[in-house]
């Protein structure tokens, strides 16, 4: 992790240094875009093991699997 870290930040030290306000805006950006993305993949990992929960108690007490209707959409 910390090698990581020193080997990308000696390959871009001078970007850092000499960064205009326009990459530093468009990096930003990334960063927020990056974040957002992972809490999405958070999200859509939870809702995925709800319903995989939830299919398994519909199983369990001989209820059938509640399907989506692909017509409705």
């Amino acid at each position: 992790m910390l090698r990581n870290w020193k080997n990308d930040f000696i390959k871009n030290a001078n970007r850092v240094f000499n960064e205009t306000q326009s990459e530093k805006e468009l990096s930003r950006k990334e960063a927020e875009l990056e974040q957002e993305r992972e809490k999405m993949l958070k999200t859509i990992g939870q809702l995925t093991m709800e319903r995989d929960f939830l299919q398994d108690v519909f199983r369990r007490n001989g209820y059938p699997v509640p399907t989506q209707d692909k017509s409705k959409r």
